[in-house]
């Protein structure tokens, strides 16, 4: 626990999404039977790459059982929104989780990138002008 690895379990000989299923469904909760509910919230699944373990049949299943606790092949799942009012909800939660300090130091250092942007611009443009007011005149008859 905690940073640790729990262990290594013996799975069947041929294994295919099916079987994997059913593995997990008769010997996980056996595994994890001395670890505290508190742990077992904590707890990230991890699996190999191995072509059964990525099968929509286990896909499916480690959703269902473990929500967002699990990682393959891919990575840690993370679930896409579904439609786009639920990806808003999720906008609008991470942006109101952010901390006050962290928001106002973010707040000044865009400030303060956006006046050098200003300034750097300003400093051309008055260049240009310069540069334009020395050229000689040409005069354009018709």
């Amino acid at each position: 626990m905690g940073k640790k690895i729990l262990g290594s379990v013996i799975l069947p000989e041929r294994l295919n999404g099916a079987s994997y299923v059913q593995f997990l469904t008769e010997n996980l909760p056996d595994f994890l039977e001395d670890v505290s509910l508190l742990d077992r919230n904590k707890i990230i699944f991890q699996q190999d790459g191995v072509g059964s373990h990525n099968a929509r049949i286990v896909t499916n299943f480690l959703i269902q059982q473990l929500s967002r606790r699990w990682m393959g092949r891919y990575g840690i799942y993370r679930q896409l929104p579904e439609d786009a009012e639920e990806l808003n909800n999720k906008l609008h939660d991470a942006i109101w989780s952010i901390d006050n300090d962290v928001m106002e130091r973010m707040q000044a250092n865009l400030l303060r990138r956006m006046r050098a942007c200003v300034g750097r611009w300003t400093f051309r443009a008055f260049i240009m002008k310069k540069k334009i007011e020395r050229c000689p005149k040409i005069a354009i008859n018709n």
